[in-house]
C-alpha cells in the first residue's frame, strides 16, 4: 500500500518536473476570417422584439378565410443587416392564425455567408426569432420557410424582413400570408 502511493506521487512528481512551467492560452485568439453566426434578433437595428406574449389556444377546426400574395422574378443586391421585403395589413373580426409561408433564391460569393427569414407579426418576430440559413458560395440557393402566429380581433401587421450577414443577392421570391378562423 506504500509503494503505491509512493509510485504515484513519484510519477506525478515527475511529469510535473519534466513539463516545466505551464504555458497559458494568449487571452485573446486571433481572428481566422470566419464570422460568428449570432442571433438576428439582438442585432443593432433590429426591427421586432424577441418574443409575443403566448395568445389563448382555440379549440376545433381553423378554415382558411384570406390569402395575401407577394412575388417578385427581380433580382436585387442585399446589403448586411436587415432589408423590408414585405407588409400586409391583416383584419380579424375573431381571434386567427397568420400563417406565413416563404420561399426565397439567395446568392453570395462568400463562403461564410448566412441569411435569415424574419417573419414579424405586430412587432414580434414570429417562432422568436429570424431562422437562419447557410448559403454556400455561388450560384441561387432556395430557402424556405413555413411559421404561424395566433393573434386575437382586430388589425394586425405581418412583415417579411431579411437579414444578411454579408451583402448577398436576392433572386426569385414568395411569401404568402394565410389567414385562418
Amino acid at each position: 500500500m506504500y509503494r503505491s502511493a509512493l509510485l504515484i506521487s513519484t510519477a506525478v512528481g515527475l511529469t510535473v518536473a519534466a513539463g516545466g512551467p505551464v504555458q497559458g492560452l494568449p487571452k485573446k485568439l486571433p481572428h481566422d476570417g470566419s464570422l460568428k453566426q449570432r442571433n438576428a434578433q439582438h442585432a443593432p437595428n433590429a426591427p421586432a422584439k424577441p418574443a409575443r406574449p403566448a395568445q389563448p389556444g382555440r379549440g376545433g377546426a381553423l378554415k382558411m378565410s384570406q390569402t395575401f400574395i407577394f412575388q417578385s422574378d427581380q433580382t436585387e443586391t442585399l446589403q448586411s443587416g436587415f432589408t423590408l421585403d414585405s407588409k400586409a395589413s391583416i383584419g380579424c373580426r375573431t381571434s386567427c392564425v397568420i400563417e406565413v409561408q416563404a420561399q426565397m433564391d439567395f446568392a453570395s460569393y462568400y463562403s461564410y455567408d448566412s441569411v435569415a427569414l424574419c417573419p414579424v407579426i405586430d412587432g414580434y418576430f414570429t417562432g422568436g426569432s429570424c431562422f437562419f440559413e447557410n448559403i454556400p458560395a455561388g450560384g441561387f440557393h432556395a430557402v424556405t420557410l413555413l411559421t404561424s402566429q395566433s393573434v386575437g380581433s382586430g388589425t394586425h401587421m405581418a412583415e417579411m424582413y431579411l437579414y444578411a450577414i454579408a451583402p448577398a443577392y436576392l433572386g426569385r421570391r414568395q411569401t404568402d400570408y394565410h389567414v385562418y378562423k
